[in-house]
């Protein structure tokens, strides 16, 4: 099986300290201070996993990479160029190849982002999620107002590529007023990109727990109104939405986080991470356990096992139903075409069946671009999308 051309993730699991409604794997970098080569040791780690895969699947080019996590940041800046160098050895960059580093404002000095463009970055993705410091400390973030409008500065004044902000709708005890503010303030900075979120509590968080406790309340219907009105101002501010969380100028779109939504094959390495080549119907998903992935890699870009990952065969029906999955979080929706081209036949029943439902209640649309008929569900649809695919499996089980 050979890729030729694909898009790498990388993640990098380790954070000063982890946010309260945070559940993606990551650890505080604190856990492993006493052992001050173990940072290197990881990067070495991650280039023998992913040398593994540029062989495997004969990888000659990356359309993209992104570096997240965790807080990318955290690796210093020799360690960042021995990540990038040791990629780009692996396998160069095409054409027009994004690279993406996640970074929260408290890592942004001025020789840090001047590293990341010499080490191949093109473009930032800055953690926000409100310039309000009493909401910050509410939900246990390190970064403070202060630190983010320092690291937009040093942004504005170093750097040369793109830039993505994160914003959270929803945050305890943020208003809309607070996070119109700051939106406003980030978008005075040379921002091309906005992912905003609507706050989801995960079960198992410190954010979860101290609602249980009534230490701390959210409400739902608010922080869907505020992203709503947050969405809005965002459009009426030059941004497109062009997914259901990500909004962008004209040409700015996020070309790697792109690939997932298209259902194109990726390479997921780093503990925690997860891969897909839909053409092998193989996904992995990397244990997330740091210490026995470094063990396993340390020696060399040899093939994971059971040790330090999970495998699951994404078969044709599965694959189908990703398709709409993925594709309809896209304000563009999902082509007939392409559907017909992936998988040799029109779409089914069942999805035509409930299209047709919310074409009625005026949530859903079709339209011809390029020669090409989309179905999307539109402005008003896509916030109802969950329910959408709840009923296309409903139909599938009958």
């Amino acid at each position: 099986m050979q890729l030729n051309n694909t898009s790498l993730y990388i993640h990098i699991p380790f954070c000063r300290k982890k946010c309260d409604y945070c559940d993606f794997f990551s650890v505080p970098r604190s856990l492993y201070a006493s052992k001050p080569d173990f940072y290197t040791l990881y990067v070495r780690s991650l280039l023998n996993e992913i040398s593994y895969y540029v062989k495997h699947y004969s990888v000659k080019g990356w359309n993209s990479v992104y570096i997240g996590g965790g807080t990318p940041s955290t690796l210093n800046e020799v360690q960042l160029k021995m990540l990038m160098d040791g990629v780009f050895k692996l396998a160069p960059k095409n054409d027009g190849c994004e690279v993406t580093l996640e970074m929260n404002g408290e890592d942004a000095e001025e020789s840090y982002v001047i590293n990341a463009a010499e080490c191949g970055v093109t473009r930032l993705s800055l953690g926000i999620q409100v310039l309000d410091d009493e909401v910050l400390k509410k939900c246990g973030r390190v970064c403070t107002k202060e630190k983010a409008l320092r690291a937009l500065d040093i942004i504005k004044k170093n750097w040369q590529g793109r830039l993505s902000v994160d914003f959270i709708a929803g945050l305890p005890g943020c208003s809309y007023e607070s996070l119109e503010k700051s939106m406003k303030t980030a978008l005075t900075y040379p921002v091309d990109h906005v992912s905003l979120y609507s706050l989801m509590v995960e079960e198992g968080t410190p954010l979860e727990k101290n609602i249980r406790l009534g230490k701390v309340s959210v409400d739902d219907d608010q922080a869907d109104e505020m992203w709503m009105k947050g969405r809005d101002f965002l459009e009426k501010n030059g941004f497109s939405q062009y997914e259901v969380s990500n909004f962008a100028r004209k040409g700015c779109e996020s070309v790697h986080n792109t690939t997932y939504w298209k259902l194109k094959s990726y390479i997921g390495c780093g503990p925690g991470a997860c891969g897909t080549v839909y053409e092998d119907e193989l996904r992995w998903n990397n244990k997330c356990d740091i210490d026995s992935y470094v063990s396993f890699f340390s020696s060399g870009p040899v093939m994971p096992d059971s040790r330090v990952c999970e495998t699951e065969k994404i078969d044709v029906k599965i694959q189908q139903f990703e398709f709409f999955m993925m594709g309809l979080r896209l304000t563009e929706g999902v082509c007939e075409n392409d559907y017909h081209e992936r998988f040799g036949c029109g779409f089914p029943e069942t999805f035509m069946k409930e299209f047709a439902v919310r074409e009625k209640q005026s949530l859903a649309f079709t339209y011809e671009a390029g020669g090409r008929k989309y179905f999307t569900l539109g402005k008003k649809g896509i916030l109802f999308l969950n329910s959408f695919l709840e009923a296309l499996l409903r139909e599938e089980e009958l």
